[in-house]
């Protein structure tokens, strides 16, 4: 069954270590940005790499599907809107994303290519084999790891980042949230074998192919 989403809403800066890597402060809040539906593929899905980019990375992340509508939510009250989570990667055109960071552009092109948000289906809320606010998040390239840490590094939590996105949009069944990424962030090239997995939640597995113009 195809994944049927309303709305992706990814967050900027949530693991420390990430930030430390990319040479950014701590935030004080957290950032968001949306991307499009159409960049989403499926598991064994192919990651599709564009001309315009020299270099596309991988950034695995945990998710969180919506399940009810929900607007000004509090803490306390954000797991009634959650359905379930699963595993997803941000990729992102990085040489797009910087160039667009030093001129003030928001990141819309870096983040929104076709195919650029892998995501698995929905593992429900209820009965889950671990926590999702601390849980092993991991990524392979050809079988060799680069992404490895725990979601008990992110600086804001699940329940908060619902919160947080609820007091600026009504969240809704299909919304997912994409919650941020760990250090170890790095590029991906044609032929590139990817999993990744939050453990006792999801798993993914993509190819990489490079996109030839006609």
């Amino acid at each position: 069954m195809t994944i049927s989403v309303r709305n992706i809403v990814a967050t900027g800066k949530n693991y420390r270590k990430h930030i430390l890597e990319m040479g950014h402060p701590i935030p004080t809040a957290p950032s968001f940005f949306l991307k499009p539906t159409s960049s989403v593929i499926e598991d064994h899905g192919v990651i599709v790499l564009p001309p315009e980019s020299t270099r596309v990375d991988h950034e695995v992340e945990l998710t969180i599907f919506i399940a009810k509508r929900g607007h000004r939510v509090s803490v306390g009250d954000a797991p009634k809107l959650i359905g379930g989570y699963g595993v997803g990667v941000d990729v992102s055109a990085r040489d797009i994303q910087i160039a667009d960071m030093k001129q003030g552009n928001p990141w819309t092109v870096s983040k929104g290519f076709d195919t650029f948000s892998p995501l698995s289906k929905m593992t429900a809320a209820k009965g889950l084999k671990a926590k999702p606010n601390d849980a092993r998040l991991w990524l392979s390239v050809n079988g060799k790891i680069r992404q490895d840490n725990r979601t008990s590094d992110m600086i804001w939590n699940c329940e908060e980042l619902v919160s947080r996105i609820s007091q600026f949009m009504t969240l809704d069944s299909g919304d997912v949230i994409f919650t941020g990424t760990p250090e170890g962030v790095g590029p991906l090239a044609h032929g590139d074998k990817v999993e990744c997995a939050v453990d006792g939640i999801a798993t993914l597995s993509l190819t990489c192919r490079a996109e030839k113009l006609p």
